[in-house]
C-alpha cells in the first residue's frame, strides 16, 4: 500500500471535497483522483462516494481510514523518533581475560560515564583464542590478554605477526582466594601443604599452579563456568579455595573474601590489544584510565 495515497485519502476525508484537499495538499486535482481510484483498486473497496455535495466516507473507507490515520501516525513518530536528540554517541566494546580486577574497571568505568553523551557498552570475558578472534575480526576493538612473563617473546612475536598492538596493564603473581572463615585467612602464606588441606574451585580466571606433587595434592577439585559462582562457593564453604589473579582488598571485602599470597610465584602479566590500524578513540582512552587505576589498586 501507498502510504501517500492513503494519506491523500485522509484529507480528502477531512476536508470532504477532492478540490478542496488537492489545494491543502499542493497537488494537482486530477493526479489526487488518480491516487485514490488505485489506492481503491489496490484494495478492492470504494472508499468514497462521490455526490454532488462532495466526498462521502464510505463504511469501507470508514474502516480504511481509522486504521491508517493510527498507521500514519505511528509512521510519523518513528520518523521523528531521533529529530531532537542531539547528544553524541560514543561506543567501547571489550573482550577481557577472567578477573575481578578487569571487570571492576569495566564497572567503575560506566559509573563515571557523562550524562552529556550515549554511550553503547560491550564487556565480555574470553580465553586468549577467543579474544585473539573477537579482536582481529573485530567483533570487539579492544581486549586483554593474560600470558606468563616466561614465554613473553613467544607471545609478543605472536601478537605482531597478526599486526595486534599491544601495552602492559599490570603483572601479578598468582594468590589463593577463599572465604573469610577459610583456615588461610590466618595465614600470611599459602604452602603446598595448606592448599593440600582445602579443595581447589576450576572457574574461568583459575591460574595453574606450579609445585611439587610429592609436596601436597589437593583432595578434590570443583569446576564452575563463572566466576560469580566461584565466589559463591568460597564464601559458602571455608574449605574450598581458587588459583587466581590478585584483586584489589576492597573488591575482596566487598567479595567476602580474603587472598593470600601463592607459594607459585609465576609471573603473569596482563596485556591490552587491539587492531595495529586502530586508534584509541577517548571512550577507550577513559576506559584504560579506570584499567590502570584498578590495577594500580592491586598493588596499594
Amino acid at each position: 500500500m501507498n502510504l501517500q495515497y492513503l494519506r491523500y485519502a485522509l484529507e480528502i476525508s477531512r476536508t470532504g471535497s477532492i478540490s478542496k484537499a488537492a489545494e491543502n495538499l499542493s497537488v494537482a486535482q486530477p493526479n489526487l483522483s488518480r491516487a485514490v481510484k488505485e489506492l481503491e483498486s489496490q484494495l478492492g473497496i470504494s472508499i468514497f462516494e462521490r455526490t454532488r455535495t462532495g466526498m462521502t466516507v464510505t463504511p469501507e473507507g470508514e474502516r480504511l481510514l481509522s486504521a491508517g490515520d493510527r498507521i500514519l501516525r505511528e509512521v510519523g513518530e518513528l520518523e521523528t523518533m531521533f529529530d531532537g536528540e542531539t547528544l553524541p554517541r560514543e561506543s567501547l566494546s571489550v573482550m577481557a581475560a577472567p578477573a575481578a580486577y578487569l571487570s571492576h574497571a569495566f564497572v567503575s568505568f560506566c559509573a563515571s560515564l557523562p550524562e552529556d553523551t550515549i554511550y553503547e557498552t560491550r564487556y565480555s570475558e574470553g580465553d586468549l583464542t577467543e579474544t585473539l578472534d573477537a579482536v582481529m575480526s573485530g567483533t570487539v576493538k579492544l581486549g586483554t590478554i593474560r600470558i606468563p612473563v616466561h614465554f613473553e617473546k613467544y607471545y609478543t612475536d605472536k601478537l605482531t605477526a597478526k599486526e595486534l598492538k599491544y601495552e602492559t596493564v599490570t603483572e601479578f603473581s598468582p594468590v589463593i582466594l577463599a572465604g573469610l572463615g577459610s583456615p588461610l585467612a590466618g595465614k600470611d602464606t599459602v604452602t603446598p601443604v595448606a592448599l593440600g588441606e582445602l579443595c581447589r574451585v576450576v572457574s574461568p580466571e583459575a591460574l595453574p599452579l606450579e609445585w611439587n606433587r610429592s609436596d601436597a595434592t589437593v583432595k578434590k577439585e570443583i569446576t564452575v563456568t563463572d566466576r560469580a559462582t566461584a565466589y559463591a562457593l568460597l564464601v559458602g564453604d571455608p574449605t574450598l579455595c581458587v588459583v587466581a589473579p590478585p584483586m584489589p582488598a576492597f573488591l575482596a571485602a566487598q567479595l567476602g573474601l580474603v587472598q593470600r599470597p601463592c607459594f607459585d610465584t609465576t609471573l603473569y602479566r596482563d596485556l591490552l590489544i587491539c587492531r595495529k590500524d586502530y586508534r584509541l578513540t577517548a571512550t577507550d582512552e577513559a576506559f584504560l584510565r579506570a584499567l590502570k587505576g584498578t590495577a594500580r589498586a592491586i598493588k596499594d
